[in-house]
């Protein structure tokens, strides 16, 4: 018998349960009304503010939708939601103890936007290669929509996650107004999809509430999906990593100064400034937290 998809819940160990199960789950009752008024009317704003500037970027070739990058330099609302406690509780549940803010964007799947292709935010980890031939694709070669077809069956090792992506709901997701195309239990294939449209394979709508976070298996094939109505479907995604991994985003430089001046301990290490394991170190081996030129390095308290 089919397990039941995962419903929207406000229980982080129901939560943590379906993301094992099912790659992905839907956790409520996170924000309060006034954050997410706030970032329903401040995000319209500055999407029209960066398309007026030319700073814009339509998702993956697509000519309707938009993204917003840096959500953390756009205001406190928006940095509150990459340290949530109980977001850092799901991430480390599946990341471990130390990992890295990856990006923080905002996406506005606009009136007419089509559906994106099926894919994977985890698809620059190369999968596990037999011993004996060598690997399907190479590092360097690998791109987000690079089809890698089955090459060994159900039995075969697969890549561990190594990243966690958390799609917070600012309006309402719904099937009719592109709310993200999923495919469960697909985090645990080790294959990345096909990326034809219309999709080649069975897809789930990722709906809930306004402040509902969808966090899914970065692993897990999914998707933007086709806005039918008359109304943007706004969502921020916020994608943690790994610490060994290259972030998306690179907050070193491009955190404001006054973000960065004012971290505590924990953001400066999801940013990136904490040295991990002699991995982003200097020329001083004995800094733990890393500075810009003409700042102050040293050791946080």
């Amino acid at each position: 018998m089919t397990a039941p998809l995962p419903r929207p819940t406000s229980d982080l160990a129901q939560a943590k349960s379906d993301l094992a199960r099912h790659g992905y789950t839907i956790l409520t009752g996170l924000l309060d009304g006034e954050a997410v008024a706030e970032m329903q009317v401040r995000l319209p704003e500055l999407a029209a503010e960066e398309e007026a500037r030319a700073l814009y970027d339509h998702a993956q070739g697509e000519t309707i939708n938009q993204y917003v990058y840096m959500m953390i330099n756009k205001g406190q609302v928006f940095l509150d939601l990459v340290q949530h406690p109980a977001i850092l509780d799901m991430v480390g549940h599946v990341l471990g103890p130390e990992f890295l803010l990856s990006a923080s964007d905002a996406i506005l799947c606009k009136p007419g936007g089509a559906a994106m292709p099926l894919h994977s935010d985890q698809w620059w980890l190369p999968p596990p290669t037999p011993r004996d031939r060598p690997p399907d694709m190479r590092a360097g070669e690998m791109r987000r929509f690079t089809h890698r077809a089955d090459t060994g069956g159900r039995d075969k090792p697969i890549a561990p996650a190594a990243a966690l992506s958390v799609m917070w709901m600012v309006s309402d997701f719904s099937a009719d107004n592109g709310a993200t195309r999923l495919v469960p239990g697909s985090h645990l294939s080790g294959e990345q999809p096909d990326p034809a449209v219309p999709y080649a394979m069975e897809t789930e709508a990722g709906e809930g509430k306004a402040g509902s976070a969808l966090i899914f298996d970065s692993r897990l094939r999914h998707a933007t999906g086709a806005n039918r109505t008359e109304e943007a479907r706004i969502g921020i995604i916020n994608v943690y990593c790994g610490p060994q991994f290259r972030p998306m985003e690179n907050y070193t430089l491009g955190a404001a100064e006054g973000i960065v001046a004012n971290a505590s301990p924990q953001l400066l290490a999801l940013l990136g400034f904490r040295v991990w394991d002699g991995y982003g170190k200097l020329d001083d081996p004995g800094v733990e937290f890393i500075s810009r030129p003409g700042a102050k390095n040293g050791n946080r308290d």
